[in-house]
């Protein structure tokens, strides 16, 4: 219900919140559950903005609830949108609507089975590259240059060369960069038993290729733009700082 009233009486009226205008106001009612000053459309019933559809329910501040919902045309979008994204899902997934809840549960469930095992297997593979560069360290300082599948278990040789005694790492591992050009990841690292600062390594190769990084006296990470022979050489003359 709508109804109009001069400003003067809006003191007697139980208003949501103060009306913003004056003059003559006009009142908007729903029953006794609402009333509000408002000069927006309005329809005479809800039934003129059918359909309507409750799409979400959330539980605000002070006890109450907020709807989200969508009237009218919107509701009618809303519908053939959800409608063509579960038919393609049900395509997709050899499943009925009503099973497509439960097929995407077990495709989670399987991505999570899936993808520990794929952590196992690097953890795997990073632990025998750690030990075969350990055995092959020259001086007691591993050096060693990452690319492909190696290079993507970077993270994880750190910390394990990390913690190879009396082995000092001069490690870097070449990545896709910006705009296509080759980005290199760089990491020196002092194992227990060492006392060497290795930064002075860390700045020897960053100068050389006008990359950024830091860190503490037994791990420094950094990065730069550089092509495979650009990096090559600048490890090579970092790992001699570890040397000395």
């Amino acid at each position: 219900m709508t109804f109009e009233v001069d400003d003067t009486r809006l003191g007697e009226y139980r208003l949501r919140r103060p009306a913003k205008v004056s003059g003559r106001v006009r009142l908007v009612a729903i029953g006794d559950y609402d009333l509000v000053a408002c000069g927006g459309t309005h329809l005479r019933s809800s039934a003129e903005a059918l359909p309507i559809k409750i799409v979400g329910l959330e539980r605000v501040k002070g006890g109450l609830n907020r709807l989200t919902f969508r009237a009218g045309e919107e509701a009618v979008e809303d519908h053939v949108q959800k409608h063509a994204v579960t038919s393609a899902l049900g395509v997709l997934l050899s499943a009925p609507l009503e099973e497509l809840t439960v097929r995407a549960e077990q495709l989670r469930s399987d991505n999570a089975e899936l993808r520990k095992q794929l952590d196992e297997v690097r953890r795997a593979r990073a632990r025998a590259l750690a030990e075969q560069l350990t055995a092959h360290a020259e001086g007691g300082v591993v050096t060693a240059y990452l690319t492909g599948d190696d290079a993507q278990l970077f993270g994880e040789l750190v910390d394990l060369l990390q913690r190879a005694p009396n082995v000092a790492t001069a490690l870097a591992a070449e990545e896709a960069g910006d705009a296509g050009s080759r980005r290199v990841r760089l990491a020196f690292l002092a194992g227990p038993g060492l006392t060497a600062d290795v930064r002075p390594a860390l700045k020897t190769a960053l100068d050389a290729l006008g990359g950024r990084g830091g860190g503490r006296p037994d791990r420094a990470q950094g990065a730069a733009e550089a092509d495979e022979e650009q990096a090559r050489a600048a490890l090579k003359a970092a790992a001699e700082k570890l040397l000395t």
